[in-house]
């Protein structure tokens, strides 16, 4: 009988192994299924997610105030909405730009205490930079910005001196 036993002894041994080793395997596969429906990372670096979409967890994404979807058909770029007047992307972006440099002059002259005389010395170099500005439908825009934002009273005949 101890005869018959020993002989088996090594195909047990290799069959408890392999039991073993399946158990393991079982137990990582069913430790990484529990992560995946949690949705912490499952070793990789990636967060798993289940079959919902960041969307539906977190609802729909808000547009910031002003910005619309519109088809790509209907991009225009003018601000005056009409697709018959379309002014080219490089063109709008120099009212802005513009607008911005006026700015900077306003919060210039109020750190220096400056006076119309200094702001219309600046207006005059920035006339030299855009030249093109005498020619841009914004120029009434650039124009009325201008009167909105200075600190000091401009009348409608300096205003126009501007580009003019």
């Amino acid at each position: 009988m101890l005869l018959f036993l020993s002989n088996w002894q090594p195909i047990f041994f290799v069959a408890a192994c392999l039991m073993g080793i399946c158990v393991i395997g079982l137990l990582f596969y069913f430790v990484k299924v529990w992560c995946r429906a949690r949705g912490e990372p499952d070793g990789s670096g990636r967060i798993s997610f289940s079959s919902r979409s960041v969307a539906d967890v977190m609802g729909k994404v808000r547009l910031e105030a002003g910005v619309q979807e519109v088809p790509m058909s209907e991009l225009v770029f003018d601000r005056s909405g009409n697709a018959e007047s379309v002014v080219s992307v490089q063109s709008v972006g120099m009212a802005d730009d513009v607008m911005d440099e006026v700015s900077k002059c306003f919060d210039l002259i109020g750190e220096m205490d400056g006076k119309k005389e200094d702001f219309m010395r600046m207006m005059s170099g920035l006339e030299g930079i855009y030249p093109e500005m005498a020619d841009h439908p914004a120029l009434a825009e650039v124009r009325a910005f201008i009167g909105a934002h200075a600190h000091f009273a401009l009348s409608k005949q300096e205003l126009a001196t501007f580009w003019g």
